[in-house]
């Protein structure tokens, strides 16, 4: 419950009469005058950089890590650990050309990965663009999901050469779909 508290003031020192333990709030001036107060030194200081402890009752000013009130900038790498990321952006830019989806994790759970497109609110009826580990040379496909059917379009690949071959590159039954065109007399194949 909160009270009134007397400030008694001497000189430039002043003081809560009857209070002991930590204080919480804001203190103005050089803090010369103030007693019983652990100094804190901060190494490497600017303007806006975020101050991580030192681990000797000290900060550090870190000049790869600065927040200016709206944008937050890491210079350096960044470790996110645990089972869901969100990220809430208008925008997202990557400027890696390659994204790398299950890292580390061997086969993909049901041998397949990829991306899908948050279109509705049941997830069975979401588009999606999937790579099938068993199906190899064409394992890469297409699905329109909605409330009246579930397709999965493949997505082909085409092989180039003369004369055409008695299999598809990848000696599987997910050849079929494949196509060869052939460049000595410019006809189009397709692997059934």
């Amino acid at each position: 419950m909160a009270e009134w508290k007397k400030i008694i003031v001497s000189g430039s020192q002043a003081e809560l009469a009857g209070v002991t333990g930590s204080f919480t709030g804001s203190f103005f001036g050089d803090g010369s005058g103030l007693t019983g107060v652990s100094s804190f030194t901060v190494s490497n200081d600017a303007d806006n950089r975020v101050i991580t402890a030192t681990g000797d009752g000290n900060g550090n000013a870190e000049a790869n890590l600065t927040f200016n009130g709206t944008l937050l900038d890491i210079t350096g790498n960044l470790t996110v650990s645990g089972t869901t990321t969100v990220i809430n952006s208008t925008n997202l830019e990557v400027a890696d050309k390659i994204i790398i989806i299950a890292d580390g994790q061997g086969t993909p759970t049901g041998n397949v990965a990829g991306l899908q497109v948050d279109t509705s609110s049941t997830i069975n009826e979401r588009p999606e663009f999937l790579w099938d580990q068993t199906k190899q040379l064409t394992g890469w496909t297409l699905s329109n999901h909605n409330a009246t059917s579930s397709t999965d379009f493949p997505v082909s690949v085409m092989q180039f050469g003369t004369g055409v071959p008695s299999t598809p590159a990848i000696e599987t039954e997910a050849g079929v779909g494949a196509f060869f065109a052939d460049s000595s007399n410019g006809n189009l194949y397709i692997y059934i």
